[in-house]
Order: C-alpha cells, then structure tokens, then sequence
C-alpha cells in the first residue's frame, strides 16, 4: 500500500536488491487492494511519496500501474504486465513474511512461481513469534527454498528466496499513528516524505488533517 511509504519499506529493497544482485527495485504502491482495507490516502498522494522515497537511489523506482488501472490490484496481473514489457529479465516479487504466508488467498497463486522468484523478508527472530508456513503453502514451497548464505537459484523463476531483517519491522499503522499524535518521525520515514506529509497536512486526527 505504502500509506505511507517508510524507512522500513527502503531497507527491505536494499536488503533485496544486495541478497539478489538486482539491477533496478520497483515500488508498486496498491490501486485497489483486494485482501485488506482501502488506503487512508489516495492513490496519487500515496505516488507522489513513493517517486519522492525513490529520489535518492538511481535503481530504485515508482511504477504506478496498479493506481493507474481501475481493475482491483492483484499480482499476477502485475507480474504478468512487467514480463510482458520486458520477457528477457528475471522478476523478483519482494514480500514481507505476513503477506508470504497468506499467499494461498491470492489470485492464481501457484502460478506466481512461473513468473518470478519470490523474495521474502523474514523478521527478526521473537519469542514466540510463528514464522511458518501453513500445509497448503508448505507443499507449493517444497524444493523452492533459498536460505540466507546459499547460493542464488540458477533458472528465471520459482525460487522462494529468504532474506533476514536486522531490525524489528515498521507498519505504515504505526507511522500514520505516530503521525496522528503528533510524535516525532525521525528514524520512521525518509526526510522528503516526512516534508510532503508535513506540507501536504496528510493523516489526521479527529477527523481533522494536520
């Protein structure tokens, strides 16, 4: 969603882009969310964060298309898109370990291993905290797994690729609020997105925007 985009969603395409050698990250901000609730922000605002969040990195990049289409956002369609645009490069879908593990709800799942590699940011290890996938998932997974330290897949998809986090993860939940009750940001969101919220009066706060 990227409501708004976070120092947490950066650190995750450095993590991505140096585990996998990739050439260029793509942050694709969700037009219409399929499995969770609407956006606070609209979809142009939630953009113009995004293209200000990438600024800063020559390989990191916006790509609307989900905003841009009136179809609900789902990712095959996404994936499908971009191998339509470009056949010869390898795609890799990067995903927090939330969204990995609800993968058997999504649009044409199973077939999201033929057109990429999933990239999968693991959390720190917490007391308590289950990681796992469940028996639906687990099976799909069999054979696919790349653990940190092992060597890249060698084909141009189907891999599930996990990738540690070294700090605890951050939700846009926990930033809106953050910004609702007027707390300081610093450390939360990159200084020309905090400036744009700021300026913007983006998020409120009894109904009201600040």
């Amino acid at each position: 969603m990227f409501d708004p985009v976070h120092l947490g969603h950066l650190q995750a395409a450095h993590l991505a882009r140096e585990r996998c050698g990739l050439d260029e990250v793509r942050l694709v901000p969700c037009g219409q969310p399929v499995h969770r609730p609407a956006a606070v922000t609209p979809a142009a605002e939630r953009c113009a964060m995004v293209a200000l969040a990438a600024a800063a990195e020559p390989w990191l990049l916006l790509d609307s298309r989900e905003c841009d289409s009136d179809a609900p956002s789902r990712t095959w369609t996404t994936l499908q898109s971009l191998k339509a645009e470009q056949p010869d490069c390898d795609l890799y879908c990067i995903l927090g370990m939330d969204a990995f593990l609800s993968l058997p709800s999504w649009y044409r799942w199973r077939e999201l291993f033929d057109l990429a590699h999933l990239v999968v940011i693991r959390r720190p290890e917490s007391g308590g905290s289950t990681e796992e996938p469940g028996e639906e998932l687990a099976a799909a997974c069999a054979g696919r797994w790349v653990q940190a330290g092992e060597p890249m897949p060698a084909g141009p998809a189907g891999a599930v690729i996990l990738v540690p986090q070294a700090s605890r993860p951050l939700s846009s939940t926990e930033v809106r609020e953050a910004l609702r009750q007027g707390r300081e940001v610093d450390g939360l969101l990159p200084v020309a997105v905090a400036n744009y919220i700021h300026a913007q009066h983006l998020y409120q706060q009894n109904g009201v925007r600040i």
